[in-house]
């Protein structure tokens, strides 16, 4: 069918561009330019900061938890959003984060239910190991636990974007960076593009199984007209 023919060219184009453009913004955006002497921070823009797994410093940088298929770890931005570093973690579940009073990182592994602390710098310092979950609570990651203090200043993440409320004035410190939005937006077209396939594929197929059972059918009937 010609209509088919034509989703089928519509669709392999959005793959091949999501996939191209996916493959263009982490090139340039999130490649890997090493490690920051004297820490253990590297740099690389992780894909997935504004997530709810997010703690607040005593000077204003914002910590994102990521937590996603190409990379897990730590990625800070200033007070202004800008991007500076991220803390490499690995793991094979998901992690959480959390900001000490000493401005310490403490990472939070959800499934070697353990935490490890690293100083300012990224450097490991210890690891804990929480045997009934019960500091779980302490590292929030709920929608309705979007809210972090520090230093009486209250910092509110509204689907990615936060906002800085101090002595009653508010001020936007974060939002996703363009890069980000659009690898998410290319990465939704490619899925939604390859579920689609999938579905024409299948129609495809369902038409032909029955266009195949109705040729048998056909030439059973003719040939018992012709055997009486």
């Amino acid at each position: 069918m010609k209509w088919l023919r034509i989703l089928t060219i519509i669709l392999i184009v959005l793959i091949i561009v999501s996939i191209t453009v996916s493959i263009v913004l982490a090139n340039i955006y999130s490649s890997n330019n090493g490690s920051i002497e004297g820490t253990g921070f590297i740099i690389q823009e992780y894909n997935g900061a504004g997530g709810i797994s997010f703690d607040v410093d005593d000077n204003g940088n914002i910590y994102f938890a990521i937590d996603i298929s190409n990379g897990r770890g730590i990625t800070v931005y200033d007070n202004k959003g800008n991007y500076k570093y991220t803390l490499p973690v690995y793991s094979s579940g998901g992690i959480r984060v959390k900001i000490d009073e000493d401005n310490n990182i403490l990472v939070y592994f959800i499934r070697g239910n353990s935490i490890t602390e690293y100083n300012n710098k990224g450097i490991e310092m210890a690891t804990i190991n929480d045997k009934d979950y019960s500091l779980l609570d302490e590292f929030p990651d709920f929608p309705d636990q979007n809210v972090r203090e520090r230093n009486g200043i209250h910092y509110i993440n509204n689907h990615g974007t936060i906002t800085k409320e101090e002595n009653g004035v508010k001020t936007v410190v974060f939002t996703v960076p363009v890069w980000q939005r659009w690898y998410r937006a290319f990465k939704l077209i490619l899925i939604l593009s390859c579920v689609a396939m999938f579905i024409r594929v299948f129609i495809s197929l369902s038409i032909k199984a029955h266009r195949d059972r109705n040729e048998r059918k056909a030439k059973k009937k003719l040939q018992s007209i012709q055997n009486n």
